[in-house]
């Protein structure tokens, strides 16, 4: 799906989002044979998902419906408290199991409805002012890890551009 430049910096965290949500799943059902995956969810928190739903929450909450906007927040709320939860220690499995499918859901939704009722009802101006402020949470991604060559593809489509 071609994604308007100011939200792709969302959609390339949201992919990180997903392989964590899928190891996150996954650890539920071998509960206790992937002790990696909290070292894994703690960096992912750290380093990346934390500050994106502050950013969504700053830059996509303007362009939203009430209703959308509403959604957002309350999914967010709610994945905050199973990631500080699992953070703190929880080892239990379901919490794994529904941190890892609240976050996949949550991010299929923002894919492929809230994205595109953004896409549809935001003016041009809104979706470049936007853009600009996307960029700068985009380049303090490039050294987190947690998708090693999204530097390399930046540099690559900025010098295509």
């Amino acid at each position: 799906m071609k994604r308007h430049p100011a939200l792709q910096p969302f959609s390339r965290d949201h992919n990180v989002g997903l392989i964590l949500a899928r190891s996150m799943v996954q650890a539920a059902d071998n509960f206790g044979q992937r002790p990696d995956v909290i070292q894994s969810l703690t960096d992912a928190w750290r380093l990346e998902l934390d500050d994106h739903f502050q950013k969504e929450e700053l830059l996509l909450l303007p362009l939203c419906s009430k209703e959308s906007s509403e959604r957002m927040q309350s999914e967010h709320a709610e994945l905050r408290s199973l990631f500080e939860d699992l953070i703190a220690g929880s080892k239990e499995a379901d919490v794994f199991r529904l941190a890892g499918e609240g976050l996949d859901s949550h991010i299929r939704w923002e894919e492929r409805e809230l994205f595109c009722q953004i896409e549809a009802s935001a003016s041009p101006e809104q979706l470049d002012e936007l853009a600009k402020r996307t960029w700068i949470p985009e380049e303090t991604r490039w050294e987190s890890g947690l998708a090693p060559r999204r530097e390399e593809l930046m540099k690559r489509i900025v010098r295509t551009e």
